[in-house]
């Protein structure tokens, strides 16, 4: 039977089998209550659901009334859910193939969900400010070292007014849509269903479905595409 690997504070403990597990997850989201010596969560009415195959996993959450969803049949390794404040979600779908991935959330009331079928290779997702809401619709393919964000995290201030101009605003990728490796995507951009982000591109605003976009900032070069996770060949 495998055993499930948490890591709380730096230190690995291997500390009960996937079938208990899985029951005291449900029997927390039941009663809303924290877990607090199984996933180093502090707070109140904290839950975690997790119905996934999840090794390596560090639950680092501080504050109340946070949620996190993992789906049946999603294989997680290697990652970081990193909350901070209150009435946060995270909530990931079923059949979900996840690499090494750090998920970050700060302020309150924001949220991520990740639908079914996504898979990542190497991702840092971050979610600031109150009511912010990341969203990947399903069968995405997300490479190495791609960030996403919804906004950056301080403060740019007009000199003359005294008014913040980067406030954050929602991000989401919409279905089967591929970021290239080392690709980063920026607050407040939809990229539609269907395209594709090349290697090294920036995204800083809206991309139309079935299109290629490259470069700093991304700019659609080809339109009337789709893709394929398959290699096609011609003999």
């Amino acid at each position: 039977m495998n055993q499930n690997s948490i890591k709380v504070k730096g230190k690995r403990k291997t500390i009960i089998n996937d079938k208990i597990l899985s029951f005291l997850n449900a029997l927390a989201y039941k009663n809303r209550k924290t877990i607090t010596h199984k996933t180093g969560i502090n707070g109140k009415n904290n839950t975690i659901l997790n119905k996934g195959n999840c090794k390596e996993i560090i639950f680092d959450v501080s504050g109340d009334n946070n949620e996190i969803f993992i789906g049946f049949n999603t294989s997680l390794r290697d990652r970081v859910f990193y909350i901070r404040g209150n009435g946060h979600k995270v909530i990931i779908g079923e059949n979900c193939q996840f690499g090494e991935i750090e998920i970050w959330i700060e302020d309150h009331n924001c949220s991520i969900f990740i639908e079914n079928g996504v898979t990542i290779q190497q991702a840092k997702i971050s979610v600031t400010e109150p009511f912010s809401i990341l969203r990947i619709q399903k069968d995405c393919m997300i490479s190495n070292n791609v960030e996403i964000r919804t906004g950056d995290s301080h403060s740019i201030i007009d000199i003359q007014t005294g008014v913040r101009i980067n406030k954050a605003a929602n991000v989401t990728l919409k279905k089967h849509v591929w970021l290239g490796a080392h690709t980063k995507v920026l607050k407040g951009v939809t990229i539609e269903e269907n395209s594709i982000i090349g290697t090294g591109s920036v995204v800083t605003s809206d991309i139309t479905a079935n299109s290629i976009a490259v470069g700093i900032p991304a700019k659609v070069v080809r339109s009337g595409i789709n893709w394929d996770r398959k290699r096609i060949y011609d003999y």
